[in-house]
């Protein structure tokens, strides 16, 4: 069944896989296997994010910065008005 959503979801012999890793670089500690899991899976889904949806936000700020340089200050005279007064 997949999920409408634009979230990517790791296999599961991925997120064991990492778990494990986890597991093991934290000193084999005992009882923290759903915390190891959910990391694992955390970082997984972090990984898989689309790069274009990353930056959409960044992108269209960048937009929105140019369009306004592109805009006429409408505060300052024109150069016209500033020639005419000299």
């Amino acid at each position: 069944m997949q999920s409408s959503s634009n979230v990517a979801h790791p296999s599961h012999s991925e997120i064991a896989a990492l778990a494990e890793k986890i597991y093991l670089q934290s000193g084999c500690i005992p009882g923290r296997d759903v915390e190891n899991w959910l990391l694992a899976e955390a970082k997984l889904k972090e990984q898989k994010l689309p790069k274009v949806q990353a930056g959409e936000p960044k992108q269209q700020l960048s937009q929105k910065r140019e369009s306004k340089l592109k805009q006429p200050n409408q505060n300052q005279p024109k150069r016209s008005q500033l020639a005419a007064t000299h």
